[in-house]
């Protein structure tokens, strides 16, 4: 009984790492098999701590290999978070520092004042955020126009209701106006807003997201894989350097942002971050320890992050991210 629940969860994990996500419409118990994947891979640090109380039961009760099993089980869960907490320098670069933020806003967040007071603090040079409606539409702008004059448009996205969307806010002209990424779902292509400013007297492409999870099954869910692919290909058409923030719904480990990292995309807090890095949800208790990061900076290979750290609760279920991007030496 012991071998066979060590060795069940040693093959759910190794399929899930294993499995050749693709990002297309399936159906069926294909499609079931995908998503228990996609969470076994996004809740990999929770399925770490079940698995590392399993192995001391085990060992409690004499199973030595089998809790040996467990325990190199634990390491592949484990370790890739806790190295995060080891004290390493962070990447070092000479030149112009862009200064960067993200925050998902969140659509019922009645404290739409603390924000902007957060970033004025924080003073990042570009603003990327996410679920931007109602209050924040007619407050934000008038609020955040002092130091980030610049702005697109506020982009809507409709499978959720209220409305809401993304945006992007700088502190000096685009150089190519913030506009929709078509994601050819329809009413949803206000989930990915894309400008290009300069930075160094080179062009960037900046983007702010917000992409639907993709594990239950949702009217968000249902088109999580074509938002991917789709967004996958703007990646690889685009011809500048990229900086990507925002709530994209999925763990650090997750397939999505695998993906990202083989189209070129690397996560600003492995190069800079401590800890875990938790920015949802705020309402939880120990929220640092059970909480997931689901918020995000991808920079593409010419860039380097040699900063980043979470901001204070501004009444969202979400933390916002400060970073620091330089160009690499």
């Amino acid at each position: 009984m012991a071998w066979a629940i060590v060795l069940g969860a040693a093959a759910g994990v190794a399929a899930a790492w294993f499995w050749p996500f693709r990002f297309e419409d399936r159906s069926g118990p294909t499609d079931l098999v995908e998503r228990g994947l996609i969470l076994i891979r996004s809740a990999d640090w929770h399925l770490g701590l079940m698995t590392l109380a399993l192995a001391v039961v085990l060992a409690a009760f004499r199973f030595r290999l089998q809790a040996v099993a467990s325990a190199l089980l634990v390491l592949w869960l484990l370790a890739p978070t806790l190295w995060h907490f080891v004290p390493w320098p962070a990447p070092s670069a000479d030149g112009p520092t862009l200064r960067v933020g993200v925050a998902n806003l969140h659509t019922r967040n009645p404290d739409w004042a603390t924000l902007p007071g957060i970033m004025h603090d924080a003073e990042p040079d570009l603003l990327a955020l996410q679920e931007h409606s109602g209050h924040w539409n007619r407050e934000g702008p008038a609020r955040l126009s002092g130091r980030w004059p610049h702005k697109g448009p506020s982009l809507r996205h409709r499978s959720n209701a209220p409305r809401y969307g993304v945006r992007l806010y700088h502190h000096t002209p685009f150089v190519e106006a913030p506009a929709p990424v078509p994601m050819g779902v329809g009413d949803d292509d206000g989930r990915v807003v894309r400008g290009v400013i300069e930075f160094d007297g080179r062009l960037v492409s900046v983007y702010s997201v917000h992409l639907p999870h993709d594990v239950l099954y949702t009217q968000q869910a249902r088109i999580a894989r074509p938002l991917t692919r789709e967004l996958l290909r703007s990646i690889e058409l685009d011809p500048n350097p990229i900086i990507m923030m925002g709530d994209f719904n999925t763990t650090p480990r997750g397939p999505r942002l695998a993906a990202f990292r083989r189209a070129g995309l690397r996560n600003a807090w492995s190069m800079a971050g401590r800890g875990r890095g938790v920015t949802w949800r705020t309402d939880f208790p120990m929220r640092d320890f059970v909480g997931l990061r689901i918020d995000h900076v991808l920079v593409s290979e010419e860039l380097v992050c040699t900063f980043i750290e979470r901001t204070g609760d501004f009444g969202s279920d979400h933390l916002g991210l400060i970073a620091e991007i330089r160009w690499r030496d």
